[in-house]
């Protein structure tokens, strides 16, 4: 029976974490020969993001400081490496993902060591900076890990133990997650997708996205990764 980690990296979730825990508990009661961990990594949040998942059963990993989605990423592998689990499915803690595709992912991970959510995402329904910053990130982390992967930014993602206990990462924010993939794809690793939901925070909340602070970020994960 393969032990998996549904990871929610998260910061300053407070309203919305205990939701998406108890919509992640409806959405695995039924899925049968895997055994599942709930792990909330708390990225040095300042309000009760972590006692509330605690609370709602989740086991919670606490940054001492904002560090960082990648790091929060680089703290569960560190974690599910140690304690022997098989595989880390990771979605975002606010909501923006659907708990109910978790058995795609599962399905797909019989195949596939690594698995992306692809969104059906287009310049009508996603905002248009995140549409084109999203397809130039893609197109270049596809050249740099030899493999097609139309939506690197998807943070709804599935790692199986051989991919994320062979990862070296070197970043600590959202270009994490183009490093991930370009780390596993020269590793050689088959990367699948999943058709997953596209939905979007409310539009009145702070996005912790910035633009162009993380395209640099970006830019400069990948000009390091052509060195390599």
């Amino acid at each position: 029976m393969d032990r998996v980690i549904l990871l929610l990296p998260a910061y300053n979730e407070e309203p919305r974490i205990p939701n998406t825990i108890r919509m992640v508990k409806t959405a695995i009661e039924n899925i049968k020969n895997y055994s599942f961990t709930i792990l909330v990594v708390d990225d040095g949040s300042v309000d009760n993001t972590a006692p509330v998942s605690e609370k709602e059963g989740a086991v919670v990993l606490k940054h001492p400081e904002n560090m960082g989605k990648g790091m929060a990423h680089r703290t569960a592998f560190k974690y599910a490496g140690e304690k022997g689990y098989d595989i880390i499915i990771a979605l975002d803690a606010d909501g923006q993902h659907d708990p109910a595709e978790i058995p795609l992912f599962l399905k797909a991970s019989m195949e596939y060591p690594v698995v992306i959510g692809k969104r059906n995402a287009n310049i009508r329904n996603m905002p248009l900076i995140r549409y084109f910053t999203n397809y130039i990130t893609s197109m270049v982390t596809s050249l740099l890990a030899g493999k097609k992967v139309r939506d690197s930014q998807s943070g709804y993602r599935l790692f199986r133990r051989e991919v994320f206990t062979r990862f070296r990462l070197k970043t600590t924010r959202f270009q994490t997650e183009s490093e991930e993939i370009i780390q596993a794809g020269r590793m050689g690793f088959s990367i699948g997708e999943v058709p997953i939901k596209t939905i979007y925070r409310d539009s009145g909340r702070k996005s912790y996205i910035h633009p162009v602070i993380d395209t640099l970020r970006f830019i400069k994960m990948a000009w390091d990764c052509i060195w390599l």
